[in-house]
């Protein structure tokens, strides 16, 4: 298959429920990606589960991605519904997919999907979590038959100490702090510290990365921050071109693209 047909897939709990209500519901969402993957001839190059949300990257064409996630959401809504007592829809609705066209976005991809469990509370061992693909990517766990981590291996040089430099630099990424300089010198009137969360996220900061280097209590403040900030570039077209020239100067790649009612 050729690379623009790897998509970044997301889908939360309707009304942000959680959708895994243990690690028996994590396994079998697994087994049934896993068999629906199989099915359709695609592959996943990596995954996430999280409470109410989970990532997936898939390599397929945009056909077998609508077969798979379909199976996928029906059959484990079935399950799920089943086990607790419920009805109704689980998911949020229609999943949300992004194509991945070239190695550079493939390889943040891979990064933000693996290192989503930094978020989760208390802390968990990134390395070592069960529920994404990051021990795959270091050796530690085989792969599955319907897993494709040797294509985004392919991405660094099918050199793992290369994904693992790039899995955990910061010195390549510029902080919170460094953002805020940016706009500062701007000499802008501007929210400037709002401005600096949604760019400084581009780079590859998570969340709770962000809340400690903001100085604040709580996760939300970073997504208030960053919501405010989208509003502004989507009102105003030159803050939005001086967002993009404040991510080319501190060379930042591209943001991961994500669907609107993600941190809604």
């Amino acid at each position: 298959m050729r690379e623009a047909e790897v998509h970044h897939v997301v889908n939360r709990g309707c009304r942000r429920q959680e959708i895994f209500g243990d690690d028996q519901d994590r396994a079998g969402f697994i087994g049934i990606l896993g068999d629906a993957l199989i099915k359709y001839r695609a592959r996943c190059v990596a995954l996430c589960l999280m409470g109410n949300h989970f990532h997936l990257i898939i390599r397929s064409d945009t056909r077998a991605l609508g077969k798979v996630m379909h199976d996928l959401g029906s059959r484990y809504t079935v399950r799920f519904n089943s086990k607790y007592g419920f009805d109704g829809s689980l998911f949020k609705g229609r999943y949300f997919s992004s194509p991945i066209s070239d190695a550079e976005y493939l390889r943040n991809c891979i990064r933000y999907v693996n290192k989503n469990p930094v978020d989760i509370r208390p802390p968990v061992d990134v390395d070592g979590y069960r529920w994404s693909t990051q021990r795959h990517y270091l050796g530690r766990s085989p792969e599955a038959p319907w897993m494709d981590v040797a294509h985004g291996l392919a991405a660094f040089s099918n050199n793992r100490i290369q994904y693992q430099t790039f899995f955990a630099s910061e010195s390549s990424r510029p902080s919170l702090g460094a953002v805020i300089r940016w706009f500062d010198d701007a000499n802008q009137a501007l929210p400037v510290r709002a401005l600096a969360v949604l760019v400084a996220g581009y780079a590859g900061w998570t969340d709770e990365e962000l809340r400690e280097q903001a100085g604040v209590s709580a996760v939300s403040s970073v997504r208030s921050l960053r919501r405010r900030a989208k509003e502004r570039v989507k009102e105003d077209e030159d803050v939005a071109a001086l967002v993009e020239e404040c991510r080319a100067a501190l060379q930042i790649s591209p943001p991961i693209v994500l669907p609107r009612w993600f941190e809604a």
